[in-house]
């Protein structure tokens, strides 16, 4: 098995491995279901999303402090919290959601705008 984590000189970070301490956050718009097909279902809880910083600059906090690895970053949208995806071990994004009720989280992953709305269960992208 590979490496985990995503390591420092891959696009989106800098020299030290740092992600980008705050990026803008697009206005989003529902655009499909878990399967990817396209929905007109209304996501109920955009109202939610904040202006926030990323909690973490080197990656998933709580890998790092437990010192285990991960795939791919999420940024909760309501707290900035920056935990690692359901492809991940620990899939700590969704233990944050589950342990705080805040419902949408946005990849933070270089070249990826899309976010994921837990209790509606749907993607979204920029409007």
């Amino acid at each position: 098995m590979g490496r985990l984590y995503r390591p420092p000189t891959e696009p989106g970070n800098d020299a030290a491995g740092n992600y980008a301490r705050h990026m803008t956050i697009p206005p989003y718009a529902v655009t499909g279901d878990a399967d990817g097909n396209p929905t007109t279902a209304p996501c109920s809880h955009l109202s939610t999303i904040a202006d926030v910083t990323p909690s973490s600059t080197r990656g998933c906090e709580d890998c790092l402090a437990e010192g285990s690895h991960w795939v791919h970053l999420r940024e909760c949208l309501q707290c900035g919290k920056v935990a690692c995806c359901d492809d991940s071990p620990r899939k700590h994004a969704t233990a944050h959601y589950h342990a705080s009720s805040h419902p949408i989280v946005r990849s933070i992953e270089p070249h990826e705008e899309w976010a994921w709305c837990y209790p509606d269960s749907l993607f979204l992208l920029p409007a």
